[in-house]
C-alpha cells in the first residue's frame, strides 16, 4: 500500500513538468511555422520583384486560383525584364488566423517601396501544405 501512495505521488509530482513541456513545445511549435509562413510570402514576393517566373512558379499552389495560365506563364518566360520591379515588397507582420496539417490562413502586413511609392497593404493569404513544403494557395488586399 504504501508503494502505490509513493508511486501516485511520483506521477502526481512529475505531471506539472510533462503539462509544462509540452506548453513550451507548442509555444515554439506555432512560431516555427509563424516563421516558416512567413518565409513562403517573403520568399514569393523576393521571386517577383526579380521577376524570377520559376521561383514564383514554385511556391504558387498549381491548384490554386492564383496560379497564372500557361499563356501568362509564356509571356512572363518571353519578356521577364518587363516584370521586375525596382524596389521591396516584405512581410512586416503575420498572424495565424487558423491552421491545421494542410491549410493555413494568416493576416500580414506587406511593406511596399517602389520608387516614390512607399505603403503597408494589410492582407490574408491561405496558404497549402503539399509535397513537403507550404505554398500560397490565395491571397486577398483589403
Amino acid at each position: 500500500m504504501k508503494r502505490v501512495v509513493a508511486v501516485n505521488l511520483c506521477l502526481m509530482m512529475l505531471i506539472p513538468v510533462f503539462t509544462a513541456c509540452s506548453s513550451n513545445n507548442g509555444a515554439s511549435n506555432s512560431q516555427n511555422t509563424s516563421e516558416i509562413y512567413k518565409t513562403t510570402i517573403d520568399e514569393y514576393y523576393q521571386a517577383y520583384v526579380n521577376a524570377d517566373i520559376d521561383g514564383m512558379l514554385n511556391i504558387l499552389d498549381p491548384a490554386g486560383p492564383l496560379y497564372p495560365a500557361k499563356s501568362t506563364i509564356q509571356q512572363w518566360r518571353d519578356n521577364p525584364d518587363a516584370y521586375k520591379v525596382d524596389g521591396e515588397i516584405r512581410v512586416d507582420s503575420l498572424a495565424i488566423i487558423s491552421e491545421n496539417i494542410s491549410r493555413a490562413k494568416v493576416q500580414v502586413v506587406l511593406y511596399m517601396h517602389a520608387g516614390s511609392y512607399e505603403n503597408s497593404i494589410n492582407s490574408t493569404f491561405e496558404l497549402s501544405f503539399k509535397d513537403g513544403a507550404w505554398l500560397i494557395f490565395d491571397a486577398t488586399a483589403y
